[in-house]
């Protein structure tokens, strides 16, 4: 009883063995979907961010620039300047950092660098040709 068991068992497996061996040599249904690339649609680069590195006394002129703040406590912050005082500074983080307002003292900055120049304000004439006059 048990050899006919083993034997039995012995054909099954052999079975199943050529039954894979057939399916994995034969040919695919369809056939492989073909890409070209042309020599003109070469995928565009973004931009990559040029870091001016600046001394902390002179961020008091650059308020909304945005900038990128490596401290001693080992990181690295990336925000917009909102506020400038001789203790320390005022960023807000972009929306993948949440977007909150962060306080960075001017004691634990090692480099600041700007990342993009603030964005340019109206020109003086513009300023006085919208003012009222009393």
């Amino acid at each position: 009883m048990i050899k006919t068991t083993h034997i039995a068992s012995t054909l099954i497996l052999a079975a199943l063995v050529a039954v894979s061996a057939n399916a994995v040599a034969a040919k695919p249904r369809h056939a492989p979907i073909k890409t070209t690339i042309t020599a003109g649609a070469a995928p565009a680069e973004a931009p990559k961010p040029t870091d001016q590195p600046i001394a902390y006394k002179e961020l008091e002129s650059h308020i909304g620039a945005e900038l990128t703040i490596e401290t001693t406590l080992n990181t690295v912050r990336r925000g917009t300047l909102v506020r400038y005082t001789n203790p320390g500074l005022k960023i807000q983080l972009g929306p993948e950092a949440g977007g909150i307002e962060l306080e960075v003292p001017a004691e634990t900055i090692r480099r600041v660098s700007i990342v993009a120049p603030a964005p340019q304000s109206a020109t003086p004439a513009q300023e006085k040709s919208s003012a009222k006059k009393n």
